[in-house]
């Protein structure tokens, strides 16, 4: 066995480095950016683009879960179906219920086709 203690549970995804950059989306509600900061940090701002609202996220596709970051872990992080986004990039899956991770399933079918 290794004596070193586990680590893996508080390291944060590349580009999560820093939370700093929350403050540039302070239209967010607080759940929500304070997932995306801790989830994409530094890369917060490529996400987000020219977005000033809610409304510029494109369609909630499950709470919390807009259209917008669908598009860019498709084109940044090469995902290609929900389970890439719900298990592997967020871990969304853990906190959403079964109909919810269904619509992202749904939303990848209707995107590929």
């Amino acid at each position: 066995g290794d004596p070193r203690p586990a680590w893996t549970a508080r390291a944060k995804l590349p580009g999560a480095e820093t939370e700093r950059d929350a403050a540039i989306a302070p239209w967010l509600p607080p759940a929500l950016r304070q997932r995306l900061a801790s989830t994409y940090g530094s890369r917060l701002a490529t996400l987000l683009g020219s977005a000033s609202g809610l409304e510029d996220l494109g369609v909630e596709v499950a709470p919390g879960l807009f259209e917008r970051e669908l598009h860019y872990l498709m084109q940044e992080t090469w995902v290609r179906c929900a389970e890439d986004v719900l298990w592997r990039r967020t871990k969304l899956g853990l906190h959403l219920s079964a109909p919810e991770r269904e619509q992202v399933a749904l939303w990848f079918q209707r995107f590929s086709s």
